[in-house]
């Protein structure tokens, strides 16, 4: 999914989405999605590569609603 449909997925900027990104990536120590992904994988390999984002969009929609 590229950042610009993640943005008009959560209503949210296109900015705040490559912000939300780079400050993954720095806490990571990485340098791009891939990495990122890898680096994930590395951490928690007991949960297998699906990332659970229900928390994040259930969060974006409650700031929204208020």
């Amino acid at each position: 999914m590229t950042q610009k449909m993640i943005a008009f997925e959560f209503g949210i900027s296109i900015n705040t989405v490559g912000n939300v990104a780079a400050n993954a990536y720095r806490k990571l120590g990485v340098h791009g999605a891939a990495a990122a992904v890898n680096a994930h994988r590395d951490a928690h390999f007991l949960c297998g590569s699906r990332v659970d984002f229900g928390p994040i969009r259930e969060r974006l929609k409650a700031r929204g609603s208020t």
